[in-house]
Order: C-alpha cells, then sequence, then structure tokens
C-alpha cells in the first residue's frame, strides 16, 4: 500500500533495514523510502551482496534492480 505519512515511512525504512541488514556488507545498507509511493530503494555496498540479496528475498519483496552506481 501507498506511504503516505512520515510515520508510515520510518516503520516501513525500520523494516527493511532490519530484513537487508545481513546484505549490506561493512557499511550497512541504505535504505531510502519516498511518501505517496509503494516502493522504496534499498542500497547495497556492493554489487555481489545486492545479486545475493535478490537472489534469497526475492520470495518476500518485489524486486528490481534500477541501476548500478558507484559513489
Amino acid at each position: 500500500s501507498k506511504i503516505q505519512t512520515e510515520a508510515e515511512v520510518d516503520v516501513r525504512r525500520a523494516e527493511l533495514e532490519r530484513a537487508f541488514r545481513k546484505y549490506g556488507g561493512a557499511r550497512g545498507v541504505t535504505c531510502i523510502v519516498p511518501t505517496n509511493t509503494t516502493f522504496a530503494f534499498v542500497e547495497m555496498e556492493n554489487e555481489r551482496m545486492a545479486d545475493l540479496a535478490m537472489a534469497e528475498m526475492s520470495t518476500k519483496y518485489k524486486i528490481n534492480r534500477a541501476r548500478w552506481s558507484r559513489h
């Protein structure tokens, strides 16, 4: 469902951070949850960990690779 309030954003962010924590590596994961949407972004430390997360978590979440970027 759409996330519409800041409280819902905080709950969804915490849920995603807990779920994807083991894939984050030394830096952990970064979750971006926009309001008035049904999606979120989860950033991993490296592409290998992102691939592993996509393979293992695809039964729980609808996962797509939006893009790969290096910061």
